[in-house]
């Protein structure tokens, strides 16, 4: 960790020559906040191509740097060379906030857009578990109608005789309607049928319709079962199916809602109002991103130490450690409360005790 602090501090040097300690502190802060600029502008400008990538994450240094060194120039006389930076710098800084304002809004649009693809597929999963659910509650409903239908039909006595004595399933009625058939071809072979012929037709009849009954009740059965199955399998799938939630979209949830709030006294969010707290999120990051390194370095550049200050500092040091009386007996260091009063101490000391500084 010390190695790579000694490496920044090295570059810092580089860039801005001797700091104060807060100054030194407010120059790692605003290095740390340029590169992770650059790498937004960079992972905004990849998407287009890798070299807008790479000139983008070079701006974000250009326009962090600028405002340091326009200060430089304005405070070292030279005017005009402040002014023409200023110029320069504002376009740049206007695509430099651009390049933000795409990656910033960008990455939100994405994540938001996300959640809500993954979350429709979630509801859509829940939503086949609900479907399968209110299926199969119609379908036992379907079967006790079926059920009480059949026992009506079952207890129907046609020429005073049960037809069947219990339900039966589609297969058994089968066999019954081709003997009661035959029954009925063999009895209108005869001459005189008759009464006997309309008994039998009857009959077969209502075996028929019994059939028909079975019929549908065997098939309520096999939708029933199906829909058991269906089931199984839509709560299966909808357990792989992962809720997404997202930060972003309840942070732009959050500014709509507050705004919603004081402005109409309501947490109905329009749509209006949920679209421009998106944009104004985004919009500050971008200001945040694209001003934030450059206010960092440029207050950072406020406390560099001059030549002729950091000499001054040098000596007045040197002059604590070393005062020493006449005969060479050491004293303890004197503390100069000013740098200001430097020179009337050390007249000070030379008088009282006969040594210069």
């Amino acid at each position: 960790m010390k190695f790579w602090i000694a490496k920044i501090d090295r570059i810092i040097a580089m860039l801005f020559g001797k700091l104060t300690a807060t100054g030194l502190v407010w120059a790692r802060i605003g290095l740390a906040f340029v590169l992770a600029a650059a790498f937004m502008s960079w992972g905004f400008g990849k998407e287009m191509h890798w070299i807008h990538g790479v000139a983008l994450a070079v701006l974000t240094f250009v326009t962090a740097l600028a405002p340091d060194a326009a200060h430089n120039q304005f405070e070292g006389g030279r005017r005009g060379a402040a002014i023409a930076i200023v110029a320069f710098a504002l376009p740049l800084f206007a695509m430099e906030f651009t390049s933000h304002a795409g990656y910033a809004a960008g990455f939100r649009g994405k994540d938001i857009t996300e959640a809500r693809v993954q979350n429709t597929k979630f509801d859509h999963g829940q939503g086949n578990v609900t479907d399968q659910k209110g299926k199969i509650a119609l379908l036992e409903e379907r079967r006790k109608e079926l059920d009480r239908e059949m026992s009506k039909l079952v207890a129907i006595k046609v020429n005073g005789w049960s037809v069947v004595t219990k339900p039966a399933s589609p297969e058994e009625l089968d066999g019954q309607i081709a003997a009661k058939q035959l029954e009925v071809d063999n009895e209108a072979k005869r001459k005189f049928c008759g009464k006997e012929c309309e008994k039998r037709t009857n009959e077969l009849a209502h075996l028929k319709s019994l059939r028909a009954k079975a019929v549908e009740i065997a098939g309520n059965s096999r939708q029933h079962e199906s829909a058991i199955n269906g089931i199984a399998n839509a709560r299966n799938d909808a357990g792989k199916i992962e809720h997404k939630s997202s930060i972003v979209g309840h942070q732009s949830d959050f500014f709509a809602k507050t705004a919603s709030l004081f402005t109409a006294g309501t947490l109905k969010v329009s749509e209006n109002l949920g679209e421009g707290a998106e944009h104004s999120l985004a919009f500050g990051l971008a200001f945040a991103f694209t001003g934030g390194p450059a206010l960092a370095l440029f207050i950072a550049g406020l406390y560099r130490i001059r030549d002729d200050e950091a000499e001054e500092a040098a000596n007045l040091d040197a002059l604590r450690k070393t005062w020493t009386v006449k005969d060479g007996t050491p004293r303890k260091p004197i503390v100069i409360p000013s740098r200001s009063l430097s020179d009337l101490v050390a007249n000070d000391f030379a008088a009282k005790y006969g040594h210069a500084a």
